[in-house]
């Protein structure tokens, strides 16, 4: 279970170096790493031998490292990490990342951005709880299919203003930051998201709308929870309106949306709106 980052914590990522980046045209913070002697460590590990990722017909993928190589028949001689060698083709190898960038925040950067270097960095965040990765522009999501305590009040108020990077990858992040510009910029903004039936579009959807009357409520000195529980209600209501034109069972979901689903929100003067569309 994830805990609420406390205020200490903050205070201690501020104090503790990090600097601000320009990153796929938004500001970026870099936070500084905590431990740089574990890193060290298990980077002389890694440095050690040529690892790969190898092909297998039941796991996807397993780590092994190279110890011969034949370049004229195109084969290598792989020994596994769970014991036992192999002799394969190059085709069936990708490269391995060095252990510091297991469990990085952005895969964008990955030195080796292959997929098992993608599959693996999002396996390790899934066990740890993080079910948000950033992948340069976009946000992936992994549906954990249980309910995780990330999205309370105090998490909204945690990610309101802060900028990415700041706090770890979350949909709240990439709701504030198209809020942040539909203030600032005056104009509309909106939000796609996209995915295989049962990976969780639509309560992503309901999660960015949460957010955002919470927000947006909480600019008006007037506002109160009520009125925050009101805005949500009413937008939520639309969603089986929008369900009755079309849904249909899934392997992975019993009510599974047939309409792609995305919303815009605009500014107007004395009310934020926030409008769904089929």
């Amino acid at each position: 279970m994830l805990s609420i980052p406390s205020p200490t914590k903050k205070m201690d990522y501020a104090n503790g170096g990090g600097s601000f980046i320009h990153s796929y045209g938004s500001k970026t913070f870099i936070r500084p790493k905590i431990d740089d002697v574990l890193d060290a460590v298990a980077q002389a590990k890694f440095n050690e031998k040529k690892w790969v990722w190898v092909e297998d017909d039941k796991k996807g993928y397993v780590r092994g490292h190279i110890v011969n190589e034949d370049g004229e028949n195109d084969l290598v001689e792989i020994e596994y990490d769970h014991g036992g060698t192999a002799i394969v083709s190059q085709a069936m190898i990708q490269p391995m990342n060095p252990p510091k960038f297991d469990m990085v925040d952005d895969m964008a950067e990955l030195t080796h951005l292959n997929e098992p270097s993608v599959i693996h960095n999002l396996t390790v965040r899934y066990k740890a709880h993080h079910v948000y990765t950033y992948s340069g522009l976009f946000l992936v999501a992994v549906n954990p299919y249980r309910n995780l305590s990330i999205y309370s009040d105090d998490y909204i108020q945690s990610y309101k203003g802060k900028r990415r990077g700041e706090m770890s990858p979350h949909i709240y992040a990439v709701a504030d930051q198209a809020y942040h510009d539909m203030v600032q910029d005056k104009e509309n903004q909106s939000i796609l998201i996209t995915g295989e039936s049962g990976a969780g579009k639509t309560e992503n959807t309901k999660i960015v709308i949460q957010y955002l009357t919470a927000v947006a409520s909480t600019t008006k000195k007037s506002s109160s929870s009520e009125n925050v529980t009101r805005l949500q209600s009413q937008i939520l209501q639309a969603n089986p309106i929008l369900e009755s034109f079309g849904n249909a069972q899934t392997i992975r979901n019993n009510n599974s949306s047939r309409f792609v689903s995305s919303f815009l929100f605009c500014p107007l003067p004395l009310l934020h709106s926030l409008l769904l569309f089929i």
